[in-house]
């Protein structure tokens, strides 16, 4: 079973930065298939429909869009927080310079 490498999830089709970090994947990709309205899912290399997948083959497959959903949302969320964090450092650096011009150096 063949193992690529690619950037993060969300930015693989549209991101070509090579400093954002790679891990092994080796997971199928879920598309329209060409000239079908049927949707299918490519597995190294060969595509089915997923009407054509037996009960158990459907529910993996909508366990791993699931998972994606949540994998985005969470990478979502970590780039809210990060971004609040930066806030936070900004705010502290301003509450530490303005406490250090009003009250002199602190040597604690």
């Amino acid at each position: 079973m063949p193992i690529a490498t690619a950037c993060w999830p969300s930015c693989r089709d549209a991101c070509r930065a090579p400093d954002h970090p790679q891990f092994p994947i080796n997971t199928p990709t879920m598309t329209n298939t060409p000239g079908q309205e049927l949707p299918s899912v490519t597995i190294d290399g060969h595509t089915y429909l997923i009407d054509s997948l037996s009960d158990k083959g459907k529910q993996l497959v909508s366990a791993m869009a699931a998972a994606q959903q949540e994998l985005n949302r969470l990478q979502l969320q970590a780039g809210i927080t990060q971004t609040a964090l930066q806030a936070y450092s900004a705010a502290l650096k301003d509450e530490v310079g303005q406490g250090a011009a009003n009250s002199g150096p602190n040597f604690s």
